[in-house]
């Protein structure tokens, strides 16, 4: 028994270049919109059953506009928001602006600078939600399709729960996906 999910990243997002992280209240920019509504067409054969979102604006109006431009009729259905879909958890860093080298340090390492002193969720407490998030659909879903509008960073973590954490730690060793990008996963039950 196997559950298609198909993850797909935010689409653009108004931003302001002196912030840093999260952006939790960030709106879709009107690019973001029409990003979403594309994504809707090029997907339309896939008759999802189920819409998750996490629960950052950006992510669910990503969602809502791909339902509401969707020519599916299953994707009339509300769009279930869940917490353990939201991006990697900041700490003291959110809304901060910080240097590259810094911003870049935080995927390859859990350096207790930034976990303990500052307040950062850990790679494998990231790791163990995207598992939580696998596993919890697999069992609800059984043989349905899926989709689940995130972040990069849960998606990172998603690709080191299915295919192992790379062994220098960086999680940048996987592909980051561009805005409103997708890829799907067949998850099988043990």
């Amino acid at each position: 028994m196997s559950t298609d999910i198909t993850f797909v990243r935010h689409a653009v997002y108004h931003s302001d270049p002196e912030e840093f992280s999260s952006r939790r209240y960030a709106h879709l920019s009107p690019a973001g919109k029409l990003d979403a509504a594309a994504l809707a067409d090029s997907l339309s054969e896939r008759n999802f059953s189920t819409i998750y979102s996490s629960p950052y604006v950006r992510a669910l109006e990503t969602a809502e506009n791909f339902r509401n431009f969707s020519s599916s009729p299953s994707m009339s259905g509300i769009i279930l928001v869940h917490e353990l879909l939201e991006e990697r958890d900041f700490g003291d860093l959110d809304g901060k602006v910080l240097p590259y080298d810094d911003y870049i340090r935080l995927w390859q390492t859990d350096s207790p600078d930034f976990s303990e002193q500052l307040g950062v969720e850990s790679l494998a407490s990231l790791e163990a939600r995207a598992e939580k998030f696998l596993q919890t659909v697999a069992e609800t879903h059984i043989r349905e399709n899926v989709i689940a509008f995130t972040h990069s960073g849960f998606i990172l973590a998603v690709y080191s729960v299915l295919f192992g954490t790379p062994e220098s730690k960086n999680l940048l060793s996987f592909p980051i996906l561009n805005y409103c990008e997708h890829r799907t996963f067949t998850i099988k039950l043990c």
